[in-house]
């Protein structure tokens, strides 16, 4: 379809929808889509006041503001956000949507993150679905965003009279899985993942398992509170790209760092297999037997797919 026509069919598409009939309103069909989801969680999309929805090139304004009836934007707002589609369905079926159109965008509108961009062939699909049922001048539109997960790790060095290089590069590698566990572990309740925890026939101590895969990490932790004692065995085991790593009260017991392929803490990635290093910071406050490595993360979790690896 070249340019010219396809603008052609959009105008006649937006005239047709924006048609009152005379007639008494056509009954709903069955299959009439009644209510509009834009998937933008594989985008850099922001919720904001005045969100809308392009074609894919920005030249013709699907949604915004100008196209929703003034009275349903101040009783409902002009769309909803969720961060499932499941969530986004339920909360349109509030408003009475039963059969919602669901369409994946395929970007922003560049310096404007709150605009997202569709396909045109979506778009053909959103103005044809409206014109039978006028959900977008009803403001019944959801916006399905990626969840953003921030996290703190930190990592100690096992090898106490290494040389420094060798000292922080433990607790660096010990800091970022450590914050991979804890993004497992935000993950974990978003999906309500029970992390199995029980006690010993005494009730002196208390067990918490977790299996999950983040961003291609492996995570496999068990922790272990002996009340009595008042000892903690806080123990992560994380498969990464064919290496087996072992971190235990927040240091790297194995493999030796030696062995270890991992980026370097003085020349660290902007991320790495996904996961986006924020900051990190080294603290030396009371000599070796206090240094740590602080690392703060952020992930972008992809809520449409499961990432759990076992119950």
């Amino acid at each position: 379809m070249n340019k010219k026509l396809f603008l052609f069919v959009l105008a006649l598409l937006i005239i047709l929808s924006n048609v009152n009939c005379a007639n008494a309103p056509l009954s709903v069909k069955k299959a009439d889509f009644d209510g509009l989801i834009i998937d933008a969680t594989k985008q850099d999309f922001k919720p904001a006041m005045t969100n809308k929805i392009f074609t894919r090139k920005g030249e013709v304004l699907l949604y915004g503001p100008s196209k929703i009836k003034p009275e349903i934007g101040r009783e409902h707002g002009l769309c909803q956000f969720a961060h499932t589609i499941d969530k986004a369905t339920d909360g349109l079926e509030l408003r009475g949507v039963k059969n919602p159109l669901i369409i994946k965008a395929v970007g922003t509108v560049s310096g404007s993150p709150a605009y997202s961009l569709v396909s045109d062939e979506d778009a053909v699909k959103i103005l044809a679905a409206d014109k039978n049922t006028d959900f977008l001048a009803n403001g019944k539109v959801a916006f399905v965003l990626k969840r953003k997960i921030y996290v703190e790790g930190v990592g100690a060095p096992v090898s106490k009279d290494a040389p420094l290089e060798t000292r922080k590069q433990e607790a660096f590698i010990a800091a970022f899985l450590e914050g991979i566990r804890n993004i497992a572990e935000e993950i974990a309740d978003l999906e309500k993942l029970s992390t199995i925890e029980w006690k010993g026939k005494k009730g002196e101590t208390l067990f918490s398992n977790l299996h999950k895969k983040v961003a291609g990490f492996e995570v496999d932790s068990q922790t272990i509170l002996k009340e009595k004692e008042f000892e903690v065995i806080d123990l992560i085991i994380i498969n990464f790209k064919g290496q087996r790593f072992i971190i235990k009260n927040f240091q790297l017991i194995a493999p030796p760092i030696e062995f270890v392929e991992f980026p370097k803490w003085d020349k660290p990635p902007t991320a790495i297999s996904g996961v986006q290093i924020q900051d990190l910071e080294w603290e030396e406050e009371g000599g070796e037997e206090d240094e740590i490595f602080t690392i703060k993360l952020l992930y972008h979790y992809d809520a449409t797919k499961s990432e759990i690896v076992g119950k």
